[in-house]
């Protein structure tokens, strides 16, 4: 291009009237010299900057270019100077450097021939996979992990920006998050980022998924009840400020709080089916009802009533004041017939619906109607229940207690978490598998997501020694006294021994068949009682199989295979410390801390494998087995090779167990981790006062980590898991009561499930 402009100026210099320039230069005719640039300049580039400033865009002849010293240049790439739209020209680099592109160091930066920048010759930026500048990490995960961040669980991961990243990291239990000091008394919301809190003194806070906010409710009542129809639209219930007066119910619009001018009454409750038809309870025999426009009203069961739910217009339940229970099906009222003192009522469906209360004769119970009929659950400990939070049939339920605990049932049992700090009761609303939140009097909103350590307590062993479980209500605990059994609900000893006869190991392949072995004692439980059974020769070690037809009992002699008639194999040798298998055909033992050995459905073959001193092992196949050993060592072997991997740990791991490649657990009496299919990580324990070491761990689904410590009584902890640690690509499992591919559907909710 600068050749092309020379050309032409030589050309028009030969022209009569030439202007003949002090640097020697030859300019055209009406041409005005520029010596101090060493160039010609045309009156058309003089009259483009006639009143513009330097820097100024202009143009001439259809060219673009901006204002230098009163003339209008052409921007050319190339000049050497950067101008208009160039962020570069030559050595003009309009004073960048490479920090300015987003790397560490300065040097480097460049100008193409096309003027933009070249930063080929820059160096250190978050993606070049070094640690550099300010970095904490660069691609690989910094050291580190979740639980020495003050999380329970979870590797730490490298975020966008070279910095540390959260997103794995998990808590464990009910976190709490202050309220300011709002006394709360209901809660409602739509969704996650849109949840209401009433409480006294007409306060509301307002919780976006980000923070709780208070919100003017331009009254004073102590409001008792809450409900949302939709963002920015709920309802709010008050009592009189004063004993016996009137209350007030307020209505939440795009203009704020405001009296609702319902008629004159004693409110209790507020539920909505929808915008148009708004219930709320009072103590006048009577339901006031919004139609969008004006309210009518809707004769009760009679007497006064509380509390209110429902599922659509034509199916609503209500509470009165004496605790009774009445169903309205669109034309008339009729009692439960649950004998109940309900406390709170949730309606999820027509055929899912919950109370929590107490029975007539004063003990605590849950009860859940399916349309039909109802089943019902009592507290033994008579924790008085009062607030019910539910997603989904039967498979998903929050219960809370006046004492502050939280009951969760996942369609199979009942596991006990401790909720609030201060043993307040409080108020539930629940948005699915991986979010529920309480409010309580205190001040304090408590929030679930996806995992809690769950606590039981089978009252009067001590020592644990073993465990097993099928199911969550089929879970056995062996000790020093025998075997107790938890049957979803309550602990029972189903097995008493005698100290000296104390049990050693407890498998079963069912309800139906458990197997429980001491030294010298084979038991067999088939369903009514525990009969001894014959048992191989030696001193018994371990019971484990795969089926009722397929057990290995191991003692001093051998491997034994049953049952019935104890074939015997491998032969006397040193003692049997853990054995597991993915199938009849293929069993894995550890013999002596010094043996690996397998057994492929005919013959057991020891397994070379690159350690000593072996601890425990678990095989979900032939191509994915591990094994603990002494060191603090973890080995895999995928069907080839061994690999050895650091665990982040201070003891050896001494029990272990796998739902998936990526989901396996190992622990040692005073340590859990984690391993996520790339790396193991701490796992926080639920450790205080009145527990001891851990004694044995037991992994049934993904859902449920059990672990029996040595304390008196025996406690079990259980880790809840409502939200997997790795999502799948869809729901793996219809009757978990875990969100296997986390989109927010538990079970038979999810299109996946049938």
């Amino acid at each position: 291009m600068r050749a092309l402009v020379a050309i032409g100026l030589v050309t028009s210099c030969v022209s009569s009237g030439k202007v003949e320039c002090d640097d020697g230069r030859i300019c055209p005719p009406g041409y005005t010299c520029d010596d101090a640039l060493h160039r010609c300049i045309s009156p058309e580039q003089q009259a483009a900057c006639v009143g513009l400033a330097d820097g100024d865009a202009c143009s001439f002849s259809g060219a673009q270019g901006t204002c230098h010293a009163g003339s209008c240049d052409p921007l050319l790439c190339g000049d050497g100077l950067a101008t208009g739209t160039e962020v570069c020209d030559g050595d003009d680099l309009r004073g960048a450097t490479c920090t300015d592109a987003g790397f560490y160091a300065p040097d480097g930066l460049r100008c193409t021939q096309f003027c933009t920048f070249d930063t080929s010759g820059c160096a250190g930026f978050c993606g070049d996979g070094i640690v550099n500048g300010p970095e904490q990490c660069d691609g690989t995960p910094p050291a580190g992990t979740c639980a020495g961040e003050g999380f329970d669980a979870g590797p730490l991961g490298c975020g966008a920006t070279c910095g540390e990243s959260f997103a794995e990291c998990a808590r464990f239990g009910w976190r709490s998050e202050p309220l300011a000091g709002l006394h709360a008394l209901a809660i409602a919301g739509t969704s996650r980022s849109d949840t209401w809190v009433v409480g006294d003194a007409g306060r509301i806070a307002h919780f976006d998924g980000g923070a709780w906010t208070e919100v003017d409710s331009t009254v004073t009542n102590s409001l008792v009840s809450v409900w949302a129809v939709a963002p920015g639209d709920a309802w709010a219930v008050g009592l009189g400020p004063n004993v016996g007066d009137p209350g007030i119910v307020l209505h939440r619009t795009a203009a704020g709080w405001a009296d609702a001018h319902a008629p004159t009454a004693k409110h209790h409750a507020v539920w909505a089916a929808d915008a148009t038809h708004v219930y709320v309870t009072t103590e006048d025999a009577e339901v006031l009802r919004w139609n969008g426009a004006t309210w009518d009203t809707l004769a009760g069961p009679g007497g006064a009533l509380d509390r209110i739910t429902g599922t659509s217009s034509t199916d609503i339940w209500v509470t009165k004041l004496d605790q009774t229970l009445w169903h309205y099906t669109g034309s008339t009222w009729t009692p439960a017939t649950l004998a109940v003192l309900a406390n709170d009522v949730l309606a999820v469906a027509p055929n899912d619906v919950w109370v929590a209360g107490m029975t007539p004769g004063f003990v605590s119970l849950v009860a859940h109607y399916d349309g039909m009929t109802w089943q019902t659950w009592l507290r033994p400990d008579n924790q008085n229940v009062t607030s019910i939070g539910a997603s989904a049939a039967t498979n998903d339920v929050w219960v809370a207690t006046s004492t502050g605990d939280a009951l969760h049932y996942d369609g199979v049992a009942w596991t006990r978490t401790r909720a609030t700090v201060d043993g307040q009761g409080f108020a539930l609303k629940m948005y699915g598998p991986n979010e529920t939140v309480g409010a309580s009097y205190s001040g304090v909103a408590y929030r679930y997501r996806g995992q809690a350590w769950g606590r039981q307590s089978d009252g009067a062993s001590s020592s644990g020694r073993a465990m097993w479980s099928d199911r969550a209500d089929d879970v056995y605990a062996a000790s020093l006294r025998g075997v107790f059994h938890y049957d979803g609900h309550v602990w029972s000893q189903a097995l008493p021994l005698a100290v000296g006869n104390a049990p050693v190991s407890v498998w079963g392949s069912g309800p139906l068949d458990v197997y429980v072995l001491t030294a010298s004692t084979l038991y067999h439980y088939s369903g009514t009682t525990w009969p001894t059974v014959t048992a191989p020769s030696g001193a018994l070690q371990l019971v484990w199989g795969t089926s009722a037809s397929d057990v290995w009992v191991m003692s001093s002699d051998g491997a034994f295979h049953g049952p019935g008639t104890w074939t015997p194999y491998v032969g006397a040798g040193a003692g049997w410390v853990s054995i597991s298998g993915s199938a009849a055909n293929d069993v894995w033992a550890i013999r002596g801390g010094t043996e690996l050995w397998h057994w492929n459905g005919a013959t057991w073959t020891t397994h070379a494998i690159p350690a000593m001193d072996l601890i425990a092992v678990t095989a979900r196949s032939e191509s994915d087995v591990w094994v603990t050993a002494k060191g603090n060592r973890m080995l895999h072997f995928d069907g080839a090779a061994w690999t050895d991997m650091p665990l982040p740990t201070s003891s050896d791991m001494q029990w272990i167990a796998a739902t998936a490649g990526d989901d396996v657990f190992a622990a040692s009496p005073l340590e859990m981790i984690h391993y996520d299919g790339t790396r193991w990580s701490p796992v926080h324990l639920d450790i205080d006062a009145f527990n001891d070491n851990i004694a044995a761990m037991y992994v049934p689904s993904a859902n449920r980590v059990e672990l029996l410590y040595t304390s008196f009584p025996n406690q079990v902890r259980e880790l809840i898991r409502t939200v997997p640690w790795v999502c799948r690509a869809h729901e793996t499992a219809c009757d978990d009561a875990i969100d296997d591919d986390c989109d927010g559907l538990v079970d038979h909710l999810d299109p996946d499930c049938p």
